[in-house]
């Protein structure tokens, strides 16, 4: 669009007048005739170039008036650079006043998207939406699997007065002020209480609806001097050993849970929680407890206003049109190993025997995740020089398979036995020990844990960390539900996905990067999170969320093969 602007630009200013023209290509004075024009008495014609620049630049004058206008109409102010821009897109357009309003819209909620303090628009997001506007579908095919780092995913907070979203700018480091803290505890539980109190069984009836009964939340400030049964939203803390409060972002409440009931799923502390119960002598005794309703991606996305959290689709046609080739893209295969212990001889042969099986039938994706060791990094002297020697000998392994090094697209995610610490989201394997992969495989990604991985429309979440035994051991109350029925993995899949986050723990359990914290969020809920775990394998699907755990590669060579036009998870083993 920017090379487009430049050429009306140059144009604009090269044959602006009759004058200028026709003095350079006559080579006289205005107003002046030639001695051959003279002959014959005639007045100087103009060349077929020069009528065409100038009706050209008219029509560009024209148009750009035009954009001016249909701007000022909308509210906004385009500068010059931008409105010319627009105008040489127009030109080229069959349709220049349909093509006109798609981009003024397209515009006008990239504005409202990022809530810009000015309303006037630059070169640079018309750029950008006019880039969008324009993608066909080798475009989009050529874009359809993308790796989204801890750094590259959007922070969106949520404005109680206005009941809308904003996106902000995340913090660029790693250590923040003591506020931020602060803040990650409030943005969380914002970012659950507004889709509590939209959900039906907790919004009052609006004037001459049929319904009559809701569930009235108290704030805990209102409780006291309060009798009967109360329902609360809030986080559970821990102030001191063995004793256990209730928060909200107004007060706090000591709570006896000796003779509470709860619903499905692993109360940990700094988790959020519905809670039933009376306040007596100052101790809100609890009958029933249970987690937060969850919300349905969609409904997430029309509370946020956007078709695409992640900026990557910007209209409702545009996701159609993605998720059309989506489902057309039957063929695509991703392949997915969790715990694959380099280290481990029999652990390497085992991978060698995938690599083999799947040279013939090549996956779009092929994904590793951590540990890559059997011990904790930094615990042995040699530990530096081993872990380079064993991704380099994994790079040598995938050369061995051309159709895979130059077919597939390789992802790492660490584990947090991996070199970078335990502290969550987690960086990358650090690039001094991948040289060799980089060298020799032609498509690889080494990113974050967590990390996101998008396929067209579907967002595929990556976390590797053991879950189930950290949740069930810190555990404020043991897993329980009406029926007896659930297992452990599905307690642990109702948590995550009703929390809203990938590890709702308390920070002396699962240390967080306060300024990161948005990354481990969960809003909206994906299509697809991959929970890899030391844990056996497990396959749940939760409120339109397909969850599952490959399972550790190391025990019993365990993989998952996922098809993401059909969302079909296939548990799959290696035997050799």
């Amino acid at each position: 669009a920017a090379e487009h602007a430049e050429g009306a630009a140059d144009d604009l200013w090269a044959a602006v007048s009759w004058t200028s023209v026709r003095y350079n290509w006559l080579g006289t004075r205005p107003g002046s005739r030639s001695r051959a024009q003279r002959a014959v008495g005639g007045r100087p014609q103009r060349p077929a170039a020069a009528v065409r620049a100038s009706s050209e630049t008219a029509m560009s004058a024209r148009l750009a008036k035009k954009v001016h206008h249909a701007f000022k109409f909308r509210g906004m102010s385009a500068r010059a650079d931008a409105v010319r821009a627009v105008a040489s897109v127009l030109q080229r357009e069959p349709e220049p006043d349909e093509a006109m309003d798609s981009i003024i819209d397209a515009v006008q909620r990239a504005m409202e998207r990022r809530e810009a303090s000015s309303s006037v628009v630059d070169l640079a997001t018309v750029e950008q939406v006019v880039a969008e506007l324009t993608r066909d579908e080798e475009d989009i095919a050529q874009e359809s699997i993308r790796v989204f780092q801890t750094a590259d995913v959007p922070k969106f907070l949520y404005n109680a007065a206005r009941k809308t979203f904003y996106k902000v700018d995340a913090p660029a480091g790693l250590h923040c002020p003591a506020e931020t803290n602060i803040a990650m505890w409030r943005e969380r539980y914002q970012l659950v209480e507004q889709r509590v109190l939209r959900n039906a069984m907790f919004s009052p009836p609006v004037l001459g609806s049929s319904k009559r009964e809701y569930f009235q939340l108290t704030p805990l400030e209102s409780l006291l001097g309060t009798t009967g049964t109360k329902y609360v939203l809030g986080m559970l803390v821990q102030p001191e050993e063995g004793r256990y409060c209730i928060e909200d972002q107004s007060s706090r409440v000591p709570i006896d849970l000796s003779a509470a009931s709860t619903t499905s799923g692993l109360f940990t502390e700094c988790s959020i929680v519905l809670a039933q119960g009376e306040l007596r002598e100052g101790t809100f005794h609890v009958a029933m407890m249970g987690f937060p309703p969850p919300e349905k991606r969609v409904d997430s996305l029309l509370a946020m206003g956007t078709v695409d959290p992640m900026g990557l689709l910007t209209t409702p046609h545009e996701l159609r049109k993605v998720q059309a080739l989506e489902e057309e893209a039957e063929a695509s295969m991703f392949v997915i190993l969790s715990d694959v212990h380099l280290d481990n001889p029999r652990v390497f042969d085992k991978v060698q025997a995938l690599l083999e099986g799947f040279a013939d039938v090549v996956p779009d994706v092929i994904v590793f995740m951590g540990n890559f060791i059997s011990a904790p990094f930094g615990h042995g002297a040699d530990d530096r020089r081993l872990y380079a020697e064993n991704l380099t000998r994994l790079a040598d392994l995938i050369a061995g398979y051309p159709s895979l090094a130059n077919g597939s697209k390789f992802v790492f995610v660490p584990g947090l036995d991996d070199p970078g610490g335990s502290v969550l989201p987690r960086a990358p394997i650090p690039a001094v020990f991948t040289k060799a992969l980089r060298a020799q495989v032609r498509n690889v990604e080494f990113a974050s844990n967590p990390c996101r991985l998008r396929f067209y429309s579907q967002d595929i979440v990556l976390f590797r960390h053991d879950l189930v035994s950290k949740m069930r051991r810190h555990a404020v109350v043991p897993p329980t539900d009406a029926h007896g029925t659930f297992e452990i993995t599905e307690h642990l899949v109702r948590t995550v996905v009703d929390q809203g986050h990938l590890c709702p723990m308390a920070p002396t359990v699962q240390p967080v990067y306060w300024g990161k914290d948005h990354a481990l969020r969960l809003y909206p809920l994906p299509q697809v999170a991959i929970l890899a775990d030391s844990f056996e394998s497990y396959h749940w699907n939760y409120n339109e969320t397909t969850v599952f755990n490959p399972g550790p590669f190391h025990e019993d060579a365990s993989f998952v093969v996922y098809r993401p036009a059909s969302m079909e998870a296939e548990f799959s083993r290696v035997d050799t």
